[in-house]
């Protein structure tokens, strides 16, 4: 019996799912109907959901290495410098839709909700690994250390940015010197700080214009917290 659709299509269909739906969208029964198939078809290849969750989570994290591969200088760097260079490419409207399933999964492993139990180890561990000998450590056998710390902090940041939205995520990295972000008000402006330039653009560009991604932020990871955000946005604007 032949079958119209292929792992590998499938697969990328599931990626995509999740990327816009969440982890939780992602069944048997909707999977075939994003591509336009039956439940037969997707259970010939995945005979189980967890064989589905697992195969989509190993694609998630093939797409997050290849994020990290573009967001982080090929150079060794101090975790100081490594972090101030990776923030502004990876805290983007483009990221977040990654980032949100991503964070999903560390939060389904945490209830103890298989297979996410055995699957997110991996993802976190296979960043620190992948990370580790990108760092220059202060001192000798720190790298990992550093590189666990490193992951920590940006996806700290990266959860903030994910439930706070991109203004609380901003302050806070403006607050622990991973940024000197300005408010588009004070740019030029007598006895204000000019914009900082990082990764190669400026900061404001770089984190996104919390006037304008908050609507982007994936709705599977929950709702904007509105009074805090509607403060903080009269303050930039008024």
């Amino acid at each position: 019996m032949g079958y119209r659709h292929d792992r590998d299509e499938l697969l990328q269909a599931g990626l995509e799912l999740v990327l816009q739906q969440g982890m939780s969208a992602l069944t048997f029964g909707s999977l075939a109907q994003t591509v336009g198939t039956n439940d037969r078809t997707i259970v010939y290849y995945f005979p189980t959901k967890a064989d589905l969750i697992s195969e989509v989570t190993l694609a998630l994290i093939a797409e997050l290495r290849d994020v990290l591969e573009h967001a982080f200088a090929p150079d060794r760097l101090s975790i100081d410098d490594l972090i101030r260079h990776a923030w502004p490419l990876l805290a983007t409207p483009a990221r977040d839709p990654l980032f949100a399933a991503v964070l999903e999964v560390a939060g389904l492993a945490a209830a103890r909700r298989d297979p996410y139990a055995e699957l997110a180890p991996l993802l976190v561990n296979g960043w620190i690994d992948w990370l580790t000998p990108r760092i220059e450590p202060a001192e000798p056998g720190a790298a990992r250390r550093e590189a666990q710390a490193a992951v920590a902090q940006l996806v700290g940041l990266l959860l903030l940015r994910q439930v706070s939205g991109a203004t609380i995520a901003n302050r806070a990295a403006r607050q622990s010197g991973v940024v000197d972000y300005t408010p588009a008000r004070w740019r030029g402006a007598p006895g204000r700080a000019s914009r900082a330039v990082v990764g190669g653009r400026t900061s404001d560009e770089a984190v996104g214009d919390p006037r304008r991604d908050l609507g982007h932020r994936p709705r599977h990871l929950g709702t904007v917290v509105g009074a805090v955000e509607h403060d903080e946005l009269r303050h930039l604007t008024d």
